[in-house]
């Protein structure tokens, strides 16, 4: 990812939720990593700003009340 990415001066990195799955806290540990040395990148961490079920269609993905906080989260991401 670093590679393709290489020369793009902002990379924003979305962190995940999906409820029951064993492989999602290793996969947003790996995320963190990833972005621990790359100074161009950082986390939208998606996964806390959407604990909300309201804000949520499947569990996982925003419904139209939800969108506006997956933005403010990449907003954020980017302000940083």
């Amino acid at each position: 990812l670093k590679k393709v990415l290489r020369g793009v001066p902002r990379v924003v990195i979305m962190n995940l939720r999906y409820p029951g799955e064993s492989w999602i806290d290793d996969t947003n540990e790996q995320l963190e990593r990833l972005v621990a040395d790359w100074p161009q990148a950082t986390i939208a961490d998606w996964r806390s700003a959407s604990d909300n079920p309201d804000l949520l269609w499947d569990g996982t993905h925003p419904n139209e009340k939800g969108d506006d906080v997956y933005a403010a989260t990449v907003a954020e991401a980017l302000s940083k």
